[in-house]
């Protein structure tokens, strides 16, 4: 794991990253990055689906309706990870990122209902995005 220092506020320098950041080979050069081999991948989706095909392939799910909705809760939950996390970034509207929360966050708590997981009695890589969301929340 490689962490990148920021520089102190308000300007938060980011020139640690931006010396390495077009010098590694990635196609899409930005955080978070992963590189396993000659597999360079950007995007934390596709590096959360790309190690679990990897290292646990019943976490993209075990059938392919499963997987299907393995990748719609993904999709809502990324929705809810831009509307979150933009808001931190953006403008830092703290009662606007407040109100997204409360819109969202329920849809997904009736939709998760009595499940053991979020899409059934199976943990799935989407579990773990959601985990990192709340954390971050």
């Amino acid at each position: 794991m490689v962490y990148y220092q920021e520089g102190p506020p308000p300007t938060f320098s980011q020139e640690e990253w931006l010396r390495d950041k077009f010098l590694m080979g990635l196609d899409f050069p930005d955080l978070p990055y992963f590189i396993d081999g000659e597999v360079r991948i950007t995007e934390a989706v596709a590096i959360q689906k790309y190690i679990a095909a990897k290292w646990g392939p019943k976490l993209l799910g075990r059938t392919p309706a499963e997987r299907a909705k393995v990748n719609m809760v993904g999709s809502i939950v990324s929705d809810l990870k831009g509307s979150v996390t933009s808001g931190c970034y953006m403008d830092r509207n703290r009662p606007g990122l407040v109100e997204k929360i409360f819109d969202k966050v329920p849809k997904i708590v009736k939709f998760l209902d009595k499940k053991k997981f979020l899409v059934g009695d199976n943990l799935c890589w989407v579990d773990f995005y959601f985990f990192e969301l709340l954390d971050f929340m």
